[in-house]
């Protein structure tokens, strides 16, 4: 499981959105994604896990996944994952727009010991 702050969940997401959101996201069957890094020729593997259509947990094989942190690849992925894309057409030179309800849909199902229920 993930774990970090508010504002580095925040910080994945907003990344991933300046890198081209779900677009980002390849997917390779069986929950996997491949996101390329930003900064260098590396490709990443995504695994999110699911139960009954529910998130239980995203998994990046990046430095700050591996170290359990959020990191816009896996918010990629789960931009991906909830078709996000599908929903909200792009522009060609548009960056993808979350909704804030979905933003803290994702922070709550992925860390949700940083999210108590209300």
């Amino acid at each position: 499981m993930l774990t970090g702050t508010r504002t580095r969940y925040q910080n994945a997401i907003d990344k991933a959105r300046r890198h081209g959101g779900a677009r980002a996201a390849q997917p390779l069957g069986n929950g996997r994604y491949a996101v390329a890094s930003a900064s260098s020729a590396a490709t990443y593997t995504v695994r999110i896990l699911t139960r009954d259509g529910r998130l239980l947990d995203v998994r990046c094989t990046c430095p700050a996944g591996q170290k359990e942190s959020p990191c816009w690849h896996a918010a990629a992925a789960w931009i991906r994952w909830t078709g996000e894309a599908a929903a909200q057409p792009v522009q060609p030179a548009a960056r993808p727009r979350l909704s804030p309800e979905l933003i803290e849909q994702w922070k709550r199902e992925l860390w949700p010991h940083a999210y108590p229920a209300a």
